[in-house]
């Protein structure tokens, strides 16, 4: 607001751009802060002051969001140069927000997102999903009626999601295969079991190791994602970090410096050879 800014959304947008652009529409589209004070969810510069609207209410039900706009020109055009990069074709997949077991997490009818696969499939006949929900395994009866809907639909395309290590059984990744799943990324924040039990992650390392063990006897795909830079953290740490990753051996992974510092420590890591390990980034 400081640097010119009008007005900034806060949380969720959507119920607050539809009051904003009504509010617009009676000010002319001109800056009229006695209408946008009737906004929820903003904030807004009034004479050199920052104003705050009551926060706005979270859309709780997912199912009357419209479906994304994906106009096929363009999207086959993204379709096109991923494939060119890549050699395979995907698009992303939204069914949830907000973390599971929170106050403010909701999800969509599973029914609606099998809907949304076979449009992909029929329209765009992509060959990969890649759900980005925070957490897509956390459910089992939802995956079970999307099992179902997909097979009423006679529809079934490959995806990679993202998991919770306490949420992968044997039985819940026999129905995450029907549906598709070649790919569950974790992640993990650490290879060291010390840093692991200061992070509460409400897992251990061995359960790391266990659903690893379990996912390659299934023939699903891994991706970890680990952190260096942790509060605490020692080169031992580190590690054994490089030693989770060599022994999970994961098809895709993805680092994050939390702490900029510790570049340097990184580059050594990648510069020390250490079979199995990959180019380090972030």
């Amino acid at each position: 607001l400081e640097n010119g800014v009008d007005m900034v959304i806060r949380g969720e947008a959507e119920l607050t751009v539809e009051t904003l652009l009504h509010r617009l529409q009676q000010a002319r589209f001109g800056f009229d802060p006695a209408l946008f004070r009737r906004v929820p969810g903003l904030s807004l510069a009034v004479d050199g002051e920052v104003v705050h609207t009551p926060d706005a209410p979270e859309l709780l039900d997912l199912d009357l969001q419209p479906p994304p706009i994906r106009p096929a020109v363009p999207t086959r055009a993204y379709l096109q140069r991923h494939r060119e990069v890549h050699g395979f074709t995907q698009l992303a997949l939204l069914t949830s927000r907000g973390l599971p077991g929170t106050a403010g997490y909701r999800r969509r009818r599973a029914a609606l997102v099998a809907d949304e696969i076979e449009d992909l499939s029929q329209r765009f006949g992509v060959d990969r999903i890649r759900f980005v929900d925070h957490v897509f395994t956390d459910d089992p009866p939802w995956h079970r009626r999307l099992a179902t809907a997909l097979r009423r639909r006679e529809t079934s395309v490959p995806y990679e999601c993202f998991g919770h290590v306490q949420n992968i059984t044997p039985t819940l990744l026999d129905v995450l295969q029907e549906t598709g799943c070649q790919r569950i990324v974790f992640d993990v924040g650490t290879g060291s079991r010390r840093l692991l039990g200061q992070l509460d992650r409400g897992y251990r390392i061995e359960d790391v190791y266990r659903v690893g063990r379990l996912l390659r006897e299934r023939g699903v795909g891994m991706g970890v994602l680990v952190s260096l830079g942790l509060g605490g953290e020692t080169r031992e740490d580190i590690l054994a970090t490089v030693d989770m990753l060599n022994v999970l051996d994961p098809e895709v992974w993805g680092l994050t410096l939390e702490d900029p510092d510790i570049a340097a420590v990184a580059h050594e890591i990648n510069a020390m050879g250490i079979p199995g390990m990959r180019t380090l980034r972030h």
